[in-house]
């Protein structure tokens, strides 16, 4: 609601939200912890930047377009220290091998979190493996430790609870195989 002289008056509303890290390893060494906020319909929000705190500190001014919202409302709300996420090359990175004329090539990521929040999380970690554009090419993926598969976007999704000063490992292996004349990326 507008105040005196065109200043924006503070309206608060207690909406149900669940807080999470995400990582995105590929993209960002860090995990960002996201809101994820329900009963925003029933608000009649107007697109535009809002101004985000946790606690007492600002954490940003992201653009908010309530449209593309649906029922809940995605917010960043910065990285996250408490989480520590990586990714490394594993020892099942067999270079290239010619059979034929076809070449393949395998790639083994390891992937890691450590909690060091003094309280349980519930957490996201997304990935990717090639997907081909091109049907002489083939990726069969070979270990995900249990993350979801979306076989059209090669996305991955592991998403699980870790404790208090708790560690986890996963492991992301696959093959590609692909003509000797084509080029591709594995990574």
């Amino acid at each position: 609601a507008l105040g005196d002289g065109g200043k924006l008056d503070t309206l608060r509303h207690g909406l149900p939200s669940a807080y999470f890290p995400r990582a995105v390893h590929r993209l960002d060494k860090d995990a960002f912890l996201l809101a994820r906020v329900s009963g925003c319909e029933a608000l009649s929000l107007l697109e535009g930047e809002v101004g985000i705190f946790l606690g007492n500190t600002y954490v940003g001014s992201p653009s908010l377009d309530p449209r593309q919202a649906g029922d809940e409302l995605e917010i960043s709300l910065g990285r996250d220290p408490g989480v520590i996420v990586k990714r490394e090359k594993g020892r099942y990175m067999a270079g290239r091998s010619l059979m034929g004329t076809n070449r393949k090539a395998s790639r083994e990521w390891l992937l890691s979190v450590r909690n060091t929040r003094h309280s349980a999380i519930e957490i996201e970690i997304l990935d990717q493996v090639p997907v081909p554009v091109n049907k002489a090419i083939e990726v069969d993926v070979l270990e995900t430790s249990g993350a979801s598969h979306d076989k059209e976007s090669g996305e991955l999704k592991w998403k699980f609870g870790l404790e208090a000063g708790a560690f986890k490992e996963m492991t992301l292996k696959y093959q590609v195989s692909y003509p000797g004349k084509e080029n591709v990326a594995l990574e």
